[in-house]
């Protein structure tokens, strides 16, 4: 079976006037609440679609955000998230969204086991892509499929256990040398039945108290500027290749990511 992540999204996109977006200097950052990460279990029957159930997720620590930053210097933009407890041995994804006067990002930290024992850390950066409305989808469609493809990029991933906080810091040239920058949060992590054709779980939260931009991605947060001299040193972890292709799944009530 393919290892999945699903991003959960909000099936329709209320439309609403919104007051102007209050712009921050060049760093903002917001708690979120413990104990409210959501679960879903999955199982193939009946064809193709199969069903989800809901299941008590408010136990799991691995993906539960604490709290959500973002810093902006006229170098680097830098995201952080802590989690109420990062477990060394469990998979996690962090997918971070970012929103731009230029455009839209879309970045990963991905965790996962790469054989017994092995672990594989996983960073990608790539345009935002162009997403159907799920209206547009039909009802008994199981979903479409979207290849996203990485751009390439010097980025520096932090994963400290004892603090449990993932960061990942990223050139504003590789963003575009935005003026301000916007960002939302997601983490997700599943459990995998030993029986391929039996049920997986699925655990996931975001950071949720701010603006939805999009029916696909968690709430966005303030614009972050970037006005101070530089103080950070630029990343010095190994580039990313350009071209590397992440396969989306997307369905009505959420997104699949396949690697």
């Amino acid at each position: 079976m393919s290892r999945t992540l699903r991003v959960f999204g909000a099936t329709a996109l209320s439309l609403a006037l919104l007051s102007p977006v209050a712009a921050h200097g060049d760093r903002w950052g917001d708690s979120d609440p413990a104990g409210d990460v959501e679960g879903s279990s999955w199982s193939p029957d009946p064809a193709p679609c199969g069903t989800d159930t809901p299941v008590d997720s408010t136990a799991v620590t691995n993906n539960d955000i604490t709290h959500f930053a973002v810093r902006h210097t006229r170098r680097i933009v830098v995201i952080t998230t802590r989690f109420r407890g990062l477990d060394r041995n469990l998979e996690q994804h962090v997918a971070m969204h970012v929103r731009t006067n230029l455009g839209g990002w879309w970045l990963d930290v991905d965790r996962f086991e790469d054989g017994p024992g092995k672990w594989r850390i996983f960073s990608f950066l790539a345009k935002e892509p162009d997403l159907p409305d799920p209206e547009e989808l039909p009802d008994d469609a199981c979903g479409i499929g979207v290849a996203v493809v990485g751009e390439g990029c010097r980025m520096e991933r932090t994963l400290d256990f004892k603090r449990d906080l993932v960061r990942l810091a990223v050139p504003r040239k590789c963003l575009d040398n935005p003026r301000w920058v916007r960002g939302a949060v997601g983490a997700y992590g599943w459990v995998e039945s030993d029986d391929p054709s039996s049920t997986e779980t699925i655990h996931w939260d975001s950071w949720d108290d701010g603006v939805e931009l999009s029916p696909w991605a968690p709430s966005f947060g303030p614009r972050v500027r970037a006005t101070r001299p530089d103080t950070l040193p630029a990343p010095t972890s190994t580039r990313e290749p350009a071209g590397v292709e992440l396969r989306v799944f997307v369905r009505p009530g959420g997104i699949f990511r396949r690697r």
